[in-house]
C-alpha cells in the first residue's frame, strides 16, 4: 500500500510534494500513537467472545478494535472518493482555463 499511497499523493499534490509526504508521515505517526494508547485503554474484565486474553495475561476488548478498523476503512474509502472527485474537478477547471487562453 505504501507505493500506491505515495504515488496517489504525488499525483494529487503535484504542486506541493513535500507537504504531501509530510502528511503521510504525520498520518502514520498519529495512527501508531492512537493504536498504542488504545492497547492500554480498551481493556475488559471477564473473558468472552470479544474479550480475549493476550499472551501477557491481560484481557482486551477486540470488538472495539475491530469496529475502529472497519470505521477507519470506510472513512478512508469515502475520503479517497472525495479526493478523486476534487482532483478531477480541479483538472477540468485547469483545462478550461487553458482552452480559454
Amino acid at each position: 500500500f505504501e507505493g500506491t499511497l505515495k504515488a496517489t499523493f504525488a499525483d494529487y499534490f503535484s504542486y506541493e510534494k513535500e507537504g504531501a509526504f509530510a502528511n503521510i508521515i504525520l498520518q502514520n505517526g498519529l495512527s501508531g500513537a492512537i493504536g498504542y494508547v488504545l492497547t492500554f485503554s480498551l481493556l475488559c474484565e471477564t473473558p468472552s467472545r470479544y474479550c480475549i486474553t493476550y499472551s501477557n495475561g491481560s484481557l482486551h476488548d477486540v470488538l472495539k478494535f475491530q469496529l475502529l478498523v472497519v470505521m477507519s476503512a470506510i472513512l478512508a474509502i469515502v475520503g479517497y472518493i472525495r479526493a478523486s472527485t476534487l482532483f478531477r474537478v480541479e483538472q477540468q477547471q485547469q483545462q478550461q482555463q487553458q482552452e480559454q487562453r
